[in-house]
C-alpha cells in the first residue's frame, strides 16, 4: 500500500494556496532488499509520481540504516503516522533519527521543523500554528511558486 508523503501530505488539505507543481510523493513498505541488505530505500519514479520503497525490517534495523542515509528528506517517511504505524514507531524511536533530521535543509527544512515539533509535542501531531510555521518555511524556499 502506498501512503501519501511529502508536502502534499502535510499541506494540501490545509492551505488553499498550496502549490506543488512537481509530483506526488508516496512511501511504500516492501520486502527486504535481498541482494542489497544495507540499502535504506528504493526510489521509483513514474510520471508525476515518486515512490520511496522502504524495506519492512525490524525497527532497530530500519533506524540503524536510516540514520546513515545522506539524504535528509528521508526523514519524511518517519513523520507520517499512517506509514510508520506498520512498525510500531514511537517518539522515542524518532529521537534516534535526529542526525537524519538535521540533514533536512534547504527545500526540505520544513521536514526538520516538523520533526522537532513532534518531539516538542511528544506525539506525531502538529498544532495549527506549527503547521503554518512549517508551511511558511516550505513557501519561502520556493519563491517561484509563491510570488507575493
Amino acid at each position: 500500500m502506498r501512503y501519501l508523503s511529502g508536502s502534499r501530505y502535510f499541506f494540501q488539505n490545509y492551505y488553499p494556496d498550496f502549490n506543488s507543481d512537481t509530483d506526488y510523493d508516496y512511501d511504500e513498505w516492501v520486502a527486504p532488499f535481498k541482494n542489497e541488505p544495507h540499502r535504506v530505500y528504493n526510489m521509483i519514479s513514474e510520471p508525476k509520481i515518486d515512490v520511496f520503497q522502504m524495506p519492512l525490517v525490524s525497527k532497530e534495523d530500519l533506524i540503524k540504516k536510516s540514520v546513515r542515509c545522506p539524504l535528509g528528506m528521508h526523514i519524511c517517511a518517519f513523520l507520517n503516522p499512517d506509514f510508520i504505524s506498520k512498525v510500531d514507531f514511537t517518539i522515542e524511536d524518532l529521537k534516534k533519527l535526529e542526525p537524519l533530521a538535521k540533514r533536512s535543509v534547504g527545500h526540505h527544512y520544513y521536514l526538520q521543523m516538523i520533526y522537532y515539533f513532534y518531539l516538542e509535542n511528544n506525539a506525531f501531531i502538529l498544532t495549527d500554528e506549527q503547521r503554518l510555521l512549517a508551511y511558511n518555511s516550505y513557501k519561502e524556499t520556493r519563491p517561484r511558486r509563491y510570488k507575493n
